[in-house]
């Protein structure tokens, strides 16, 4: 039997669009033409049931109507069953002038009420928060516009992996063009090469422990698109992936950060740093330990963009210590390894 081994489709699309997926690798080479009219497809719009037709093809071709607008459809061709290990996600965005429109509205809006308000009234804390606030929003505007220069591989074998496996959602954070924070040599990465090896490595991690782990990244769709496309995976838990920096050259450290939206997600962070202190081994100084945010603080907007998943971002290093970045690169496969124990540990205890 024809069994579909990989799906390639747009990340992003428009009203008005109509929209390609193609079925692209199978459990055989060059599959006769009779073979691949056999092949099915569902369509996923928010977790429901939006398109099921059989006997389609390898090639599927769907219009996007206004009902999609700021939702994520997931697209998943078969032989047999569906499977989220065979799927490609596209986040149907508003117009362009509409989209930047309204985001900028709120931005606008939001530094007006500083202005507004006393701000000699603010204690510098409460000022820094709300600019570092805006700030944060501004730079998810610049990545949700930016360009998708992606070529997004999957090494996970479906044919390996149950239905019933439990899902992994990795974040990359920052763009391609938007790299984050720059770490000192041997590393001589910014954050989003470095961290996409890492959600690499975990990927082979997850599927040795008979999990799924899929890597979402912000280009073109920011933190509140990324999100949206790892929630449409229906995952276990989400992490998202960084390192920090500092302009003193002797500031180091672990920390990792959640939101109080989700009940679970402090327990993941919990999990996730101790994962984190014994791979780095982490003395008390160096243990920053785990971190509620609140409006305002840095990573507040990653951390509480998907309230029915438990979610953390990490900081395990500081990229500006060299120290810290000989210790990283040293122990950076322990440390996707020991990400991806934490999240296996955080799974079977949520079973129970």
């Amino acid at each position: 039997m024809l069994l579909v081994r990989k799906v390639d489709g747009p990340a992003t699309a428009r009203v008005g669009d109509r929209v390609t997926y193609r079925a692209t690798e199978f459990n055989r080479i060059n599959p006769t033409e009779d073979e691949k009219r056999g092949i099915n497809w569902l369509i996923e719009c928010e977790g429901e049931a939006f398109r099921h037709e059989t006997n389609v093809g390898d090639v599927f071709t769907l219009e996007i109507t206004d009902i999609l607008v700021g939702k994520t459809i997931v697209a998943k061709p078969f032989a047999n069953q569906p499977s989220s290990a065979v799927s490609v996600f596209t986040l149907i965005q508003p117009e362009p002038k509409q989209r930047l429109r309204e985001q900028w509205g709120t931005i606008q809006t939001e530094f007006a009420d500083i202005l507004i308000e006393n701000v000699a009234g603010f204690s510098e804390q409460e000022l820094v928060g709300r600019i570092r606030s805006l700030a944060d929003e501004l730079d998810d505007l610049i990545d949700s516009i930016g360009p998708i220069e992606r070529d997004e591989e999957d090494d996970q074998d479906p044919e390996l992996t149950p239905p019933e496996a439990r899902r992994l959602a990795i974040i990359v954070g920052h763009t391609l063009h938007r790299q984050g924070a720059a770490a000192l040599p041997p590393i001589d990465q910014n954050e989003y090469p470095f961290n996409t090896e890492i959600a690499r490595r975990m990927e082979l991690a997850a599927a040795n422990h008979g999990m799924v782990a899929r890597t979402f990244f912000r280009d073109g769709v920011g933190i509140q698109g990324a999100y949206q496309n790892a929630v449409a995976f229906d995952p276990d838990s989400i992490i998202e992936l960084h390192f920090n920096a500092a302009e003193n050259p002797a500031a180091r450290g672990t920390e990792t950060l959640y939101g109080d939206v989700n009940p679970d997600s402090r327990r993941l962070a919990e999990l996730v740093q101790n994962s984190m202190v014994s791979v780095f081994g982490r003395s008390r100084s160096g243990n920053r330990g785990i971190k509620v945010r609140q409006p305002g603080d840095r990573g507040f907007a990653s951390v509480t963009a998907a309230p029915t998943v438990p979610s953390v971002l990490v900081e395990p290093f500081f990229g500006s210590n060299a120290g810290e970045c000989r210790l990283a690169h040293e122990k950076a496969v322990e440390y996707a390894e020991g990400l991806v124990d934490a999240l296996v540990k955080f799974t079977n205890l949520s079973e129970h």
